[in-house]
């Protein structure tokens, strides 16, 4: 049995954290994750969990996941129970104080950036509390007790949605151009605020819009066309890497309802 329901954290959290998500898994699973528009922290309190694309690694019950170009391949053991914790573009600056590109593609425990004490306290109580109610409350008070709004870089964050409006189909010389600033300083501070680069971000939206508008009946070769592929074989590429499985594979697996 899976069991997932979201949140919304406190009002103060709000520019920084755009939802919660609680997974109760009863079995085992294996979950294929597609690349998303921020970095994600983790809060287990029940079982295991292990990053099965990379070698079985296991993952430490509170993590930071940096963000990645291509999918994830994740493993839970039975009685397996997590909160996650999906930030804006660039939330997650007020909370750690890195670069957020130094994550990409990893996952780095929590006790990394914080007191061991403090990590071990939170996660006996998230272990201990008896709703998702009350694990809410606890994460909403972690974060809250660690707010430094003022590191937020609020035009990378203007940066960041311009992309996702236009669906990654930009060009970056363009974006610069609109803050004003030269490609090269807009490229530093994006995968320093975001945690990749603005090309790369700029992917990522362009196929989670694919993946979004794919469907059994979709015109394929308009699909590609109209997010910027005048390659068939160059796009295929691109959605394997991104999905880890070929565009019609996807659709009979994935979007066969």
């Amino acid at each position: 049995m899976f069991q997932s329901a979201r949140y919304i954290p406190h009002i103060t959290l709000r520019p920084f954290i755009r939802y919660y998500q609680a997974n109760a898994i009863a079995a085992q699973y294996v979950s294929t994750v597609l690349p998303d528009f921020s970095v994600v922290m983790g809060f287990q309190y029940g079982g295991k969990l292990w990053l099965a694309d990379k070698g079985e690694k296991r993952l430490e019950r509170l993590c930071l996941t940096g963000m990645s170009g291509t999918y994830r391949t994740f493993q839970n053991s039975a009685d397996f129970g997590i909160i996650l914790v999906y930030f804006t573009p660039v939330g997650a600056s007020a909370f750690f104080n890195i670069p957020l590109h130094e994550v990409f593609q990893t996952s780095i425990a929590l006790d990394t950036f914080y007191l061991p004490s403090e990590i071990q306290a939170t996660e006996e109580r998230l272990i201990t509390a008896n709703s998702n109610k009350e694990r809410i409350t606890l994460i909403d008070s972690f974060f809250l007790n660690r707010l430094k709004s003022d590191k937020v870089d609020n035009l990378m964050s203007e940066a960041a949605l311009w992309i996702q409006k236009r669906n990654g189909n930009v060009k970056i010389t363009d974006l610069a151009f609109e803050l004003c600033m030269s490609q090269s300083r807009l490229e530093k501070r994006f995968r320093s605020a975001v945690g990749c680069s603005p090309k790369k971000y700029a992917t990522i939206s362009r196929m989670r819009c694919i993946t979004e508008r794919l469907t059994p009946c979709t015109d394929l070769q308009t699909l590609t066309f109209d997010h910027g592929y005048y390659d068939q074989a160059h796009f295929n590429r691109d959605f394997k890497h991104f999905t880890g499985q070929s565009p019609k594979h996807y659709i009979s697996t994935v979007k066969k309802d």
